[in-house]
């Protein structure tokens, strides 16, 4: 008589959108119809995959719940031969829970409520989640009956029977927190650990999120399935699109990650002992699957090894998130002002990267249905055709730009194989000048504007003349405008309202200008696993960053007007990150560069700076958070925009 069977467990990650029902339908019955041709026998899909992660307050609209329940209702049928796991909200006496529905041989057993909400913990842990905000925790051991379109169901802290196999879940946080909500299983003799998630990219996060997988099999079940939401799917929060099945700690399946398809999987096949069913409290009985179990599907990229994977991981989630923006968006491809520096370069690399990315994945065929929207799109031959088609830089040059800019411009836009104009402003900005000192003074207005007295108002004049044109250009191409700010711009304020912070969306907003000078010398040399290298990027890389809105002869640097950028990272860091008083700030920072007089000077810069900038953050172009933390304030840091002073000495 034979003692175990093997079970195939799968874990999908799919790329969903907030309140695309059927899109999100779609793409969740192409992931199951793949892993039964696998013959995966259990499979889950993330967290609240069916409505999409990040629907908002549009959560706490009663026919979001409602049209949620109708499209579980068309996937059960999608469950013969297969038991699977959806996620979804669920309206239950006046509150709305974060649930997981199980189903399996096309019925619906029941729903399994989270336990821990995301956001109900520290900042530095959960600045991005504002689940309290919608839903309700449920109570531990609590089981009821709800009463729903498709039936009567259990619903709260159960576990499922499937003819022996015993099934459990944990919806991403409930894994996270400690004791974690498997502890609490460990009676039921699990079998199988289901955790449906919407975890956001952090640098290196995935190596944590493997360690919790594989964590589940210590003594909690026999086998941990873990499946992350992909790709950008709301606008700001990128996801991996990591699925791991795990039998131990030396036994994990995992699947790719940043993938530009609709979905990706993973799978392990598990021997399980025989045994009877259980009919003790909080079990709810079903069918298991009879297919015979597929193999191994285990498709972990080798860039995954590398030395440098923050570099890695970062040009891979913001080239994703890039192709999800333009494509969400229904954008025929992306313009970014070039001045030739940091920066604007990086967002011209990361764009083409998204384009060629795309191709790569999904070649011409893919290419025409998921961009079907963009006008010739079918006449693309190849990933050089697609940059060149849907990439546009824009040079826009005034008389206080220098050739070496022009150049580094021009140099790395062709080489990337995107298109390139020279836009030349200063009779714009003379234009504009000319129009107030003609006034003659009236109101208070010079009759002549001089470097020595209107220095800032002379340097934002020209960043924000570039900005009507590269609009009237993004809106003539239907494209979708990119802002080069990055997140140490950001703290310190150092961009002009309405010029250079014009777009749609700022790639570079969730990391620091040091890191992508680092990045940047990177890609020149050797670049990314498949992708580089980019020698053009010597002509950035060879000079100092500077906005070029003074004179020549004031020889205008960055780091002359805030400080080095490597500093003003460890101050940021120090106060944002690990939440130091601004006091302790200053007494770590100088302890740190006991060479340094100016310790003291730059931290109260740094503070003076932040605090005044809180309203441009404001009105920022929505970033992608991209590190462990972020200024954005409607994404991880919400900070009053009228303050007092930060610093008192």
């Amino acid at each position: 008589m034979k003692t175990s069977r093997s079970i195939s467990v799968g874990a999908a990650s799919v790329n969903q959108t907030p309140l695309d029902f059927h899109g999100n339908v779609k793409n969740l019955q192409e992931a199951i119809l793949e892993a039964k041709r696998l013959g995966v026998q259990v499979l889950i899909t993330p967290e609240l995959a069916i409505t999409g992660y990040g629907c908002e307050d549009a959560f706490s609209f009663p026919y979001v719940p409602e049209r949620a329940l109708e499209c579980l209702g068309e996937l059960i049928p999608e469950t013969n031969q297969i038991a699977v796991g959806f996620g979804l909200p669920l309206l239950f006496d006046g509150k709305l829970y974060n649930v997981a529905a199980f189903a399996s041989e096309g019925k619906l057993l029941g729903f399994v409520a989270k336990r821990y909400l995301a956001g109900a913990g520290s900042l530095v842990d959960n600045g991005v989640y504002y689940e309290p905000r919608w839903f309700t925790p449920w109570p531990a051991g609590e089981v009821r009956t709800v009463t729903t379109s498709l039936g009567d169901f259990p619903v709260g802290d159960i576990v499922f029977n499937l003819d022996g196999v015993r099934v459990g879940f944990e919806i991403c946080e409930d894994a996270w927190v400690k004791p974690r909500r498997g502890e609490g299983l460990r009676q039921f003799d699990l079998d199988i650990l289901l955790n449906p998630s919407a975890s956001h990219y952090a640098p290196s996060k995935g190596k944590r999120r493997i360690e919790v997988v594989r964590s589940g099999t210590a003594g909690i079940a026999r086998c941990s399935a873990y499946a992350n939401h992909l790709g950008n799917e709301a606008g700001r929060i990128l996801y991996d699109g990591d699925t791991y099945v795990a039998i131990d700690s030396d036994r994990c399946a995992e699947g790719a990650r940043f993938g530009f398809g609709r979905f990706s999987l993973s799978a392990e096949v598990v021997s399980l002992p025989i045994r009877e069913g259980t009919h003790a409290t909080r079990v709810v009985s079903g069918t298991l699957p009879k297919s015979v179990p597929g193999s191994r599907i285990h498709l972990r990229e080798k860039w995954e090894d590398s030395e440098e994977l923050e570099f890695e991981e970062f040009t891979r989630a913001a080239a994703l998130g890039l192709y999800d923006s333009m494509r969400k968006s229904r954008s025929n491809g992306f313009v970014v002002s070039v001045s030739g520096g940091v920066d604007s370069s990086a967002c011209m690399l990361l764009c083409s990267i998204a384009l060629r990315f795309a191709w790569s994945t999904l070649g011409r065929d893919g290419i025409e249905r998921r961009l079907s929207y963009i006008p010739g799109i079918d006449r693309i031959r190849n990933g050089d055709e697609l940059v060149r088609s849907l990439l546009l830089g824009v040079y826009q040059g005034s008389a206080q730009s220098s050739s070496l800019t022009e150049e580094a411009a021009r140099e790395v836009t062709h080489d990337i194989g995107a298109q390139y104009l020279n836009f030349d402003i200063q009779s714009l900005v003379n234009g504009y000048e000319k129009l107030v000192t003609d006034q003659e003074g009236k109101a208070g207005l010079p009759l002549e504007l001089t470097w020595e007295e209107h220095d800032l108002v002379r340097q934002n004049i020209q960043s924000r003349v570039r900005s009507p044109g590269i609009w009237l250009v993004a809106n003539l191409r239907n494209a979708l405008l990119i802002t080069t700010s990055n997140r140490s711009e950001a703290s310190v304020g150092y961009s002009t309202m309405d010029g250079d912070t014009s777009g749609g969306v700022a790639p570079l907003a969730g990391v620091d200008k040091d890191f992508l000078r680092r990045w940047l010398k990177w890609m020149e040399s050797p670049g990314p696993l498949g992708v580089g290298p980019f020698p053009v990027l010597r002509h950035v890389n060879a000079l100092q960053p500077t906005a070029e809105l003074r004179p020549a002869d004031a020889r205008q640097l960055d780091e002359t007007d805030l400080m080095p950028y490597d500093l003003l990272q460890e101050i940021e860091s120090l106060f944002l990150y690990q939440r130091l008083s601004p006091e302790l700030v200053v007494e770590r920072f100088s302890k740190n560069h006991p060479e340094r007089s100016d310790c003291e000077a730059l931290c109260e810069k740094f503070f003076r700076l932040f605090r005044q900038s809180q309203w441009k953050r404001e009105r920022y172009a929505p970033g992608y958070h991209l590190g462990a933390y972020s200024v954005d304030p409607k994404g991880w840091l919400r900070w009053p925009i009228l303050s007092g002073e930060i610093l008192r000495r």
